[in-house]
């Protein structure tokens, strides 16, 4: 895909530096003789399989790597995943979209039409006519609303996002913030006052003059949508990620949903249908036939477990999606997918032990007998719980993170990233500046060193774009994130981040570069012999404890938040 024979990266014939591999293997993801990882022909330790299989990603046959039979094949973007878009010729034809990010198939007629990949991420924008066209939104998802009458009007929320549609008889009962979610203690005093963008969620903690100023929790999501003035400013809401790209006209308009990224694609008719995911989060749709199925995780990641009675079992980490593949067995051992969200697998010695939450988090219920203690950590959000030694006491937020309210008074008061994270900024005066990674997230407490240290930010991540003064700098991901590092020419080439998502720069020599999947984010981890190795990963991001942490936390609400934050703001300004 880039400039060796055969290979994703430098390497002589595979993703990194392998001779035949994706990563230094000889002919196999890692180190594997023709697998993924160390197997003798699959993803992980099995003979030819993703896990144990015989021959695929699953149980295919044994295709190219990413997609060819493997990964996607008929599965992946057959008819389950994207349909026959997702994952066509190109996604998993011979690079990961073709010669680029999508070629023609990503895009082609299943995710976005024929734009999704066109000559950038969306054609001349994010969310132009290209990503928002016919395809991912139509012309909704890139609306000037986010929360206007689209995202929340008829589409994601009724007629707002915390108005009586996402909170009333939905999310949570009266109100998002009412008495069913929220009542007096997440809304009430606590996390959103009285409602979710009352006095205290926007207040003066992780809104008021930190999150987003006062737009975050204006009168719509951000002053007049989701990027007014707040959010994003002009940076993020201008003319990039929200003017008239991300933002346009509305969000999830009834494309997203429709009969493109709902349709036939991505959830059949559930994804959008009448829930969240149709009937169920597993139902027929997500999980029947479609995402999980005999496609995504293959029977185990919607098998009867997951989607059946229960989250694990011997479904989603049972040999499967954990088991001794995805999280190892910690994950889903006995604890987090045994007979507790925490027992000794979740918990055990890996997520919490004496990592995440120290002895607390993993409990004997969540966290001990409520989620932390008494509240969700001791008597708050981080008591002693919580925060106690493990997940803040002097890591994660130092003292504030897990002070009283939600971060001391504030956000961030001094815990979660100094007086940065709800400074004057999206994260102060930088993502991985003096607050985020200074002292507080990153430092040596939530990422360590790593994350925000010479890895993350440093030379790992995105050398000095994502976490330079791009990401974090002045703005929400400034003009590095997709600056040489971020955006360069490895993941995306001219497609993925042409003149669109990232410009030339998401995969520039950063992010995807080599670095992501180089020695950092894939050394021995994501592409390595772990999930994520020593770079992205090992004991930096996702380590071996905290691979849960965000995946199942913060990759479940701040990654579809982070995933729809930290995956569309690299369109040019």
């Amino acid at each position: 895909m880039i400039q060796q024979c055969c290979g994703y990266s430098q390497g002589s014939c595979g993703y990194s530096q392998g001779s035949c591999g994706y990563s230094q293997g000889s002919c196999g993801y890692s180190q594997g003789s023709c697998g993924y990882s160390q197997g003798s022909c699959g993803y992980s330790q099995g003979s030819c399989g993703y896990i144990q299989g015989s021959c695929g990603y699953s149980q295919g046959s044994c295709g190219y790597s990413f997609c060819g039979s493997d990964f996607c094949g008929s599965d992946f973007c057959g008819s389950g995943f994207y349909g026959s878009g997702f994952c066509g010729s190109d996604f998993c034809g011979s690079g990961f979209c073709g010669s680029g990010f999508c070629g023609s198939d990503f895009c082609g007629s299943g995710f976005c039409g024929s734009d999704f990949c066109g000559s950038g991420f969306c054609g001349s924008d994010f969310c132009g006519s290209d990503f928002c066209g016919s395809g991912f939104c139509g012309s909704d998802f890139c609306g000037s609303d986010f929360c206007g009458s689209d995202f929340c009007g008829s589409g994601f929320c009724g007629s707002d996002f915390c108005g009586s549609d996402f909170c009333g008889s939905g999310f949570c009962g009266s109100d998002f913030c009412g008495s069913d979610f929220c009542g007096s203690d997440f809304c009430g005093s606590g996390f959103c006052g009285s409602d979710f963008c009352g006095s205290d969620f926007c207040g003066s903690g992780f809104c008021g003059s930190g999150f987003c100023g006062s737009d975050f929790c204006g009168s719509d999501f951000c002053g007049s949508g989701f990027c007014g003035s707040g959010f994003c400013g002009s940076d993020f809401c201008g003319s990039g990620f929200c003017g008239s790209g991300f933002c346009g006209s509305g969000f999830y308009g009834s494309d997203f949903c429709g009969s493109d990224f709902c349709g036939s694609g991505f959830c059949g008719s559930d994804f959008c249908g009448s829930g969240f995911y149709g009937s169920g989060f597993c139902g027929s749709g997500f999980c029947g036939s479609g995402f999980c199925g005999s496609g995504f995780y293959g029977s185990d990641f919607c098998g009867s477990d997951f989607c059946g009675s229960g989250f694990c079992g011997s479904g989603f980490c049972g040999s499967g999606f954990c088991g001794s593949g995805f999280y190892g067995s910690d994950f889903c051992g006995s604890g987090f997918c045994g007979s507790g969200f925490c027992g000794s697998g979740f918990c055990g010695s890996g997520f919490c032990g004496s990592g995440f939450c120290g002895s607390d988090f993993c409990g004997s219920d969540f966290c001990g007998s409520d989620f932390c203690g008494s509240g969700f950590c001791g008597s708050d959000f981080c008591g002693s719980d919580f925060c106690g030694s493990g997940f803040c006491g002097s890591g994660f937020c130092g003292s504030d993170f897990c002070g009283s309210d939600f971060c001391g008074s504030d956000f961030c008061g001094s815990g979660f990233c100094g007086s940065d994270f709800c400074g004057s900024g999206f994260y102060g005066s930088g993502f991985c500046g003096s607050g985020f990674c200074g002292s507080g997230f990153c430092g040596s407490g939530f990422y360590g060193s790593d994350f925000c240290g010479s890895d993350f930010c440093g030379s790992g991540f995105c050398g000095s774009g994502f976490c330079g003064s791009g990401f974090c700098g002045s703005g929400f991901y400034g003009s590095d994130f997709c600056g040489s590092d971020f955006c360069g020419s490895d993941f995306c080439g001219s497609d993925f981040c042409g003149s669109g998502f990232c410009g030339s720069d998401f995969c520039g020599s950063g992010f995807y570069g080599s670095d992501f999947c180089g020695s950092d984010f894939c050394g021995s981890g994501f592409c390595g012999s772990g999930f994520y190795g020593s770079g992205f990963c090992g004991s930096g991001f996702y380590g071996s404890g905290f691979v849960a942490a965000l995946s199942s936390f913060w990759l479940l609400f701040y990654a579809y938040r982070e995933y729809l934050k930290a995956w569309s703001p690299g369109v040019p300004r």
